[in-house]
């Protein structure tokens, strides 16, 4: 499997949908996750850009991953 280089997340109440993709494109991660084990996923993934969807409140989520991100940016709507 090749690594993820981008990573959207779309933030939710206690679940959020993850979809990595690699540098081709092609979908390499596809999943749910409970808020609990999104700072575990995410330290195992090479550093890469990470977008995340959500309501206003995906600021103080989004923020610590931002230190493991080559690139970080938030879609609040």
């Amino acid at each position: 499997m090749n690594p993820v280089s981008t990573l959207g997340i779309d933030l939710a109440k206690s679940t959020f949908s993850l979809h990595g993709v690699d540098a081709n494109g092609a979908v390499v991660l596809r999943r749910g996750l409970s808020r609990a084990k999104l700072s575990e996923l995410v330290a195992q993934l090479p550093p890469c850009l990470i977008g995340i969807g959500s309501l206003l409140g995906s600021a103080p989520v989004g923020c610590p991953h931002s230190q493991r991100s080559s690139s970080a940016s938030f879609c609040l709507r």
